[in-house]
């Protein structure tokens, strides 16, 4: 079971980096509008909203919402602007050990 979750989480992945690479095909280049590329960003930095993080989970979203609430989950997510975000790094945590 942890290895399909870990496949899930790599397709998941590899879904929204051919999306990135569409969306990024179809826009004109600006070299000013961006300074950062999202691979500088640290992986205990990266944050994903709640429907993608149950999605690598294989968890139902309101699961998520449910830990959040009560924070009993095996991860407690980020508020950000009164929405929940979930750590990149929390979640292969998670998937690591088995959840």
């Amino acid at each position: 079971m942890n290895q399909s979750i870990i496949e899930l989480a790599e397709k998941a992945k590899q879904q929204d980096s051919e999306s990135d690479q569409q969306d990024a095909k179809s826009k004109p280049t600006d070299s000013s509008s961006e300074s950062g590329d999202e691979d500088d960003i640290p992986p205990h930095l990266k944050i994903v909203p709640t429907n993608k993080a149950a999605k690598i989970l294989d968890r139902k979203p309101q699961t998520l919402r449910v830990w959040a609430c009560y924070q009993n989950g095996p991860i407690n997510p980020v508020r950000v602007n009164g929405r929940l975000g979930w750590r990149v790094s929390d979640l292969v945590k998670v998937l690591e050990i088995g959840g």
